[in-house]
């Protein structure tokens, strides 16, 4: 768990990488919802009229992790997942609890990158997962303060967590921190 920006996917990719654990993201299925809606995220000037650009046309060219540097991109992801937790805070728990199921199954380590609620680090917590927090000194987040405030950047501030990572180095810092975690199969 951590803010926006404080390598939460970087780590999770080393753990993939270097020890096969299986990633587990509760915002894959949003992405994928946000995707399938296809809004207009921005407009790119031509000298004439813009041209709207649509999430997926932003996402192809960009990929994801430049896109939701994007205000809309993200203000998009968060209001659309909270709308969904909002109508049924355990939707993408249980659908990120069901591929840990697969993962457990077959006993394969995973790492889950993006834990942001209350609800998701109780529910992991209560399977054994070790909840590590990542912190990035600095303001590497999104750029609007709406954004940086919004519940799903500050819920878990306060919650109590096994272990933490400061990434205030380089990546391959980051990654030997990442690798004291792993328990190699």
């Amino acid at each position: 768990m951590g803010r926006a920006g404080s390598g939460k996917d970087t780590v999770g990719s080393r753990l993939v990488q270097r020890f096969a654990f299986a990633r587990i993201a509760f915002a894959d299925p949003l992405r994928s919802l946000a995707l399938d809606v296809d809004p207009i995220v921005g407009h790119e000037p031509t000298g004439f009229e813009p041209i709207p650009l649509r999430l997926s046309d932003v996402v192809r060219r960009e990929g994801w992790d430049r896109a939701k540097g994007r205000p809309e991109v993200r203000r998009t992801l968060q209001r659309l997942g909270q709308g969904v937790r909002d109508q049924d805070e355990r939707y993408w728990l249980r659908l990120a609890l069901a591929k840990l199921d697969v993962a457990e199954r077959w006993h394969i380590p995973a790492v889950v990158t993006d834990c942001r609620y209350e609800n998701e680090a109780r529910a992991l917590r209560a399977r054994g997962c070790l909840l590590v927090r990542i912190e990035r000194p600095g303001e590497h987040g999104p750029a609007g303060e709406d954004e940086r405030q919004h519940r799903s950047e500050t819920e878990l501030d306060d919650f109590p967590t096994d272990a933490l990572l400061t990434n205030g180095g380089s990546v391959d810092e980051l990654y030997a921190l990442a690798d004291r975690l792993a328990v190699p199969r």
